[in-house]
C-alpha cells in the first residue's frame, strides 16, 4: 500500500497568497475610509441646499391648492335628496325633480370638462345607473345640470358624483 503524501505549497505559492491577502485587505480598509469622507461631504452638501431652500420657494415649486394648479379639479358627491354631501368647489346641489339635478361650482365651468356616475355619499352600493350632465345653460356657466336614469332607462333618484377637469 501507498502512502498520499500531502504536498508542499512552494515558496513562490506562499508569498503570493499573502500578497494577495495584503491587495485585498487594503483596498477594503481604503474603501471603508474613501465611503465615510464621502458620506460627510455629501451630508454637509445636504445641510447646506436644505438652508438655501425657503418655504416659500418649496411651494412655488409644489402647489398644494386647486387655485395654483393648472388644471384645477373639483368635486361634488350628491345625496339621493339632492343635498351636497361633501365636494371640492361646489358651492351647492339641488334636486330639480325626479332624476333631475343641479350641482353649481365656485367658477365658470364653459372651457372644463366634467363625468358623473351614480354612487352613494357612505360608500354603499347602490343599483347601476346612469347620469348625464351638461352645463346648465350658456348664461350660467357655473352650473351643471345632472338627469340621473337607472339601468332600466327610466328617470330616478340616485345619489351621484361628479367631477369637473379644468
Amino acid at each position: 500500500m501507498t502512502k498520499l503524501q500531502a504536498a508542499r505549497p512552494s515558496p513562490a505559492l506562499v508569498v503570493a497568497v499573502i500578497a494577495l491577502v495584503a491587495a485585498l485587505a487594503g483596498s477594503a480598509v481604503a474603501e471603508v475610509a474613501t465611503t465615510a469622507k464621502l458620506d460627510k461631504k455629501e451630508k454637509k452638501q445636504t445641510r447646506k441646499i436644505a438652508k438655501k431652500i425657503s418655504k416659500k420657494q418649496v411651494e412655488k415649486q409644489f402647489p398644494v391648492s386647486n387655485d395654483n394648479l393648472a388644471n384645477p379639479l373639483f368635486s361634488a358627491v350628491v345625496q339621493q335628496n339632492g343635498n351636497l354631501a361633501r365636494g371640492v368647489g361646489a358651492t351647492s346641489s339641488e334636486r330639480l325633480a325626479t332624476g333631475l339635478y343641479q350641482t353649481r361650482f365656485d367658477r365658470d365651468l364653459s372651457g372644463c370638462s366634467w363625468v358623473a356616475q351614480v354612487g352613494s355619499p357612505d360608500g354603499v352600493p347602490v343599483a347601476s345607473g346612469e347620469v348625464s350632465t351638461s352645463l346648465r345653460s350658456p348664461a350660467d356657466s357655473e352650473g351643471l345640470l345632472h338627469i340621473v336614469n337607472g339601468s332600466n332607462g327610466v328617470t330616478q333618484d340616485r345619489p351621484f358624483h361628479v367631477h369637473v377637469y379644468c
